[in-house]
């Protein structure tokens, strides 16, 4: 369980790494976010209270784990074929890298929103959900820095 969950970490990190490569205005603006944030209290080293304040940062994971889960999320194989309730209509520029889409959204991966649950749903829900984000949050919060 434990190499399950920092290899999943693991995974969400570098692709949102690797997404933070190839936008380089949405890199710049993360890593503003991340230093403004320590600086402002006079530090030179990142604290887990400092994350809670970087709303910019949360929605480039939450983004990276739209784009790039780090697990199946359906584990279930269909007979036929189905449209799952329309991604295009759920998401505008559905295979794009676009935090800002999560800025004042209701989705959260509380496993609630059916459009959006990279953690799972349900009875088969990551039991790991806490651990992993601040995890997550943390690393790329630090590598930002």
């Amino acid at each position: 369980m434990f190499v399950g969950g920092t290899e999943t970490s693991t995974k969400v990190v570098e692709w949102a790494m690797s997404e933070l490569i190839r936008n380089p205005k949405i890199s710049k603006k993360a890593q503003e976010e991340v230093r403004r944030v320590v600086r402002e209290k006079g530090k030179l080293k990142l604290d887990e209270e400092d994350i809670q304040e970087m709303d910019y940062l949360k929605c480039v994971i939450k983004e990276a784990l739209r784009l790039h889960p780090p697990a199946p999320i359906l584990e279930r194989e269909s007979y036929q074929s189905v449209n799952i309730k329309g991604d295009p209509d759920t998401w505008s520029c559905a295979e794009e890298f676009i935090p800002e889409s999560f800025i004042g959204s209701k989705f959260d991966f509380k496993g609630l929103d059916f459009e959006y649950f990279p953690f799972g749903s349900g009875r088969r829900i990551c039991p790991g959900i806490s651990f992993g984000s601040a995890v997550v949050e943390l690393v790329l919060a630090n590598l930002l820095f």
